[in-house]
């Protein structure tokens, strides 16, 4: 089946810019799942940008933390729920009896995790089959202000 991603760049009130990306892929099977973030890490998408530009990569991906998927992932950018002191990894799926990760949030070093939470409640439940992983994310002045992202005229 196939399945999409969406890239959007932005820029912040400081001026600095950067993308965030997302989509609900196919991970059927772990060699699917390997090709699919292997494009998604290339060059066409995240592969040029990764170092230089504040980059999250976020979604229903899908896999768990041991698939070579979510292995691939880390290898670019880090997991928030993995790097987050304090923070003991939560489950999203399902939304009624979660009891695996395939919801992830991956960021470029330029970011730091402020706060996550994974709001479990009665909306929660009834409006997704996974539970929603909210993470607040600082953008460190130093990445806002050496973009090398071209400013829009």
């Amino acid at each position: 089946m196939a399945r999409a991603a969406v890239r959007h760049l932005g820029e912040d009130d400081a001026g600095g810019t950067g993308g965030e990306y997302g989509g609900h892929a196919s991970w059927a099977q772990q060699q699917g799942a390997s090709r699919q973030m292997l494009s998604l890490l290339g060059p066409d998408w995240l592969g040029p940008v990764v170092e230089t530009e504040p980059v999250v990569l976020c979604g229903d991906f899908n896999f768990g933390v041991g698939s070579p998927g979510y292995k691939l992932a880390i290898t670019a950018l880090r997991d928030v729920q993995s790097i987050t002191k304090g923070w003991r990894p939560v489950n999203t799926f399902s939304s009624l009896q979660p009891f695996i990760r395939l919801d992830h949030v991956f960021i470029s070093s330029h970011f730091t995790v402020e706060k996550l939470r994974v709001p479990r409640t009665q909306v929660t439940r009834v409006a997704s089959d996974h539970l929603p992983l909210v993470a607040d994310l600082r953008l460190s002045s130093s990445a806002a202000a050496e973009t090398t992202m071209p400013k829009e005229p």
